[in-house]
């Protein structure tokens, strides 16, 4: 079968169907290699150029891309992506009355805007301070809060022990581990003055596999404290520019002096 543009009238062509507006099937039979020539040839590069055509020559284009701002059709996914995965977004629910627009889908509208602009915000101030390779360490574990966050309506029966983000995040980053973690194990090992090596593994694994995000859903879903995780990445000389720059907006507490961060960075959490 050779699928053409046009009708071939051809003794090598024994029938000719219409499978498309744009597009005939000749059947033509070929019994042995030595009748694959000319006109055939012709006919089967006919149908690759077909084959290999646009496909916004074939059919009207839908704009999508074509309606996307200058800067966004330039610029490439990591100048303008914000996050490589997408996380569930808090709502706001309630109730809709027929036929009006309710306070809740009002708020929810605006939540929406403001975590938009809070990205692109976000996203530029990043960008900049990598351009500039700023350094900055992370402050001592006294000089973040030690509570939880407030439980949230839609976290009732999934916080602390039996954090969503947590688990997803064990899930994928401990999948080879021979007994797999799970919330309730980082939980404990958050908590308490001398992990285990393994406590100490299981915190490892989530600070390393996840990324700003999802510490802070992780946060607000009451796995750990701002402490707490200060405290573990301290213990594990994992902090980073980024998220140390990130984690000290939340100190609660004067900052101590960038010489004495540098040292308790090396000597550990007292």
């Amino acid at each position: 079968n050779v699928f053409l543009g046009r009708t071939v009238d051809a003794p090598q062509v024994r029938r000719v169907d219409r499978v498309s507006k744009a597009k005939l099937r000749h059947t033509i039979p070929i019994r042995h290699r030595d009748e694959v020539e000319a006109p055939v040839t012709d006919w089967l590069a006919e149908a690759y150029e077909l084959s290999a055509a646009p496909a916004a020559s074939q059919r009207p284009s839908t704009g999508a891309a074509r309606d996307w701002p200058e800067t966004l059709r330039r610029a490439s996914p990591r100048q303008w992506t914000p996050h490589q995965r997408t996380r569930p977004q808090r709502r706001v629910t309630a109730a809709v009355e027929p036929g009006g627009t309710t306070e809740a889908t009002k708020a929810e509208a605006m939540n929406e805007q403001n975590l938009h602009r809070w990205r692109e915000r976000e996203l530029q101030r990043r960008l900049v301070e990598e351009a500039e390779g700023r350094v900055e360490t992370l402050a001592p574990p006294d000089a973040f809060s030690d509570t939880y966050a407030p439980e949230a309506p839609e976290d009732r029966g999934r916080r602390g022990r039996r954090s969503r983000t947590v688990e997803g995040i064990l899930g994928g980053g401990c999948c080879g581990w021979r007994e797999q973690p799970d919330a309730a194990e980082l939980y404990d090992a958050m908590r308490t003055d001398q992990p285990t090596k393994r406590q100490m593994a299981v915190a490892g694994a989530l600070i390393s596999e996840a990324d700003i995000d999802d510490l802070l859903t992780a946060h607000l879903e009451g796995a750990f404290t701002w402490r707490q995780l200060a405290t573990m990445i301290h213990r594990l000389r994992m902090e980073t520019s980024e998220l140390s720059r990130y984690l000290n907006k939340r100190a609660t507490r004067s900052r101590t002096p960038p010489a004495r961060i540098a040292e308790v960075s090396e000597e550990g959490p007292r």
